[in-house]
């Protein structure tokens, strides 16, 4: 074994179970998390020949897998918008409303409802590292914006979802 492959295993190890956490906050069903987690650990093992140590390690993986759900999303988004276009034409062609497409935007509407889903995604980012117990300044770290700013979204996000869950104390 190499002194690279040694280096990234013992990365993967460290960090296995913050980087697939991090998969699940952002994936909308199991298949999708599994499907990230193998692009991030892709993605850490292309990436570790520029890994120059100016920060944690930890800090490294957390941008690598934030940046990689993030890009996994806006691809599946296009995916599915393009998946719609296609069901819209093919029911103006055939006349038929197909019972699937009813089936999986009611089960869409449900994601949407969902608490988590309403937030943006740099909120989502912010939360997901904050449920992992960084400190401020590690999450500015990964995020790229302030301490101080990272203090307020936490703060806004967390009253925004308490007022969506009708005032009910959800630490």
């Amino acid at each position: 074994m190499d002194e690279r492959e040694r280096l990234f295993r013992q990365m993967i190890n460290e960090n296995k179970e913050k980087i697939y956490r991090i998969c699940i906050y952002h994936a909308s069903c199991r298949e999708d998390c599994e499907d990230m987690f193998q692009q991030v650990l892709i993605n850490i093992w292309s990436s570790l020949p520029n890994f120059r140590g100016d920060s944690k390690v930890s800090t490294w993986i957390y941008r690598i897998a934030l940046n990689t759900t993030i890009d996994f999303n806006r691809a599946e988004s296009r995916r599915m918008k393009n998946h719609q276009q296609l069901m819209q034409e093919f029911r103006l062609v055939s006349g038929q409303d197909d019972r699937w497409e009813k089936l999986r935007k009611e089960k869409m509407l449900d994601e949407i409802h969902s608490q988590i889903i309403q937030l943006s995604v740099i909120d989502k980012l912010i939360m997901s590292l904050f449920m992992e117990e960084l400190s401020s300044r590690e999450i500015a770290g990964v995020v790229g914006i302030s301490e101080g700013n990272v203090r307020i979204k936490i703060h806004r996000i967390r009253e925004s979802l308490k007022s969506i869950l009708g005032g009910q104390n959800h630490e």
